[in-house]
């Protein structure tokens, strides 16, 4: 079963109880990456792992809303099955985070490095370049140092 899947049109479906394995699973990975030196394959764990992460973040305040509200915004919350409307885009997610304050400069700009890194590596990039992008041992080690330093400001905003 995948974490989340297109309803309708207009609609994702998120699986609460998958999320929350998908992260642990894409940062173990990313750490299973830097010890083997695949780091290629390490950045883009990273950069899963952290919109992961900022959407369960997000996702916990559904729960938190009444029905008249999660209504007027056309979100249905069932069980541990959320739907939201639209799409939910990266950098959306780590713009709300800056917003709502659940990051702080420094955790902002540790989330931007990790999305910039991963967009060096997404396929529309690296298909118009000339060679793939050169990401090394030091690259990935940064990528998940950024990554704990997120993870743990949005652990203190629960």
């Amino acid at each position: 079963m995948k974490f989340f899947r297109r309803e309708t049109v207009g609609k994702i479906r998120f699986s609460w109880n998958l999320l929350l394995k998908l992260i642990d699973k894409y940062r173990a990975d990313a750490e299973k990456c830097l010890k083997h030196g695949a780091y290629f394959a390490g950045l883009v764990s990273v950069r899963a792992a952290l919109e992961t992460m900022l959407l369960a973040r997000f996702l916990v305040e559904m729960f938190e809303q009444s029905d008249e509200y999660l209504s007027k915004h056309g979100v249905i919350v069932e069980d541990d099955i959320i739907k939201v409307p639209g799409d939910v885009s990266f950098w959306n997610l780590i713009e709300a985070a800056k917003n709502k304050n659940l990051l702080t400069k420094s955790g902002y700009k540790a989330a931007q490095r990790i999305r910039k890194w991963g967009n060096k590596i997404h396929c529309s990039r690296v298909a118009g370049a000339s060679k793939l992008p050169s990401i090394g041992k030091r690259n990935l080690k940064a990528r998940l140092n950024d990554l704990a330093f997120v993870s743990e400001e949005l652990l203190k905003t629960l």
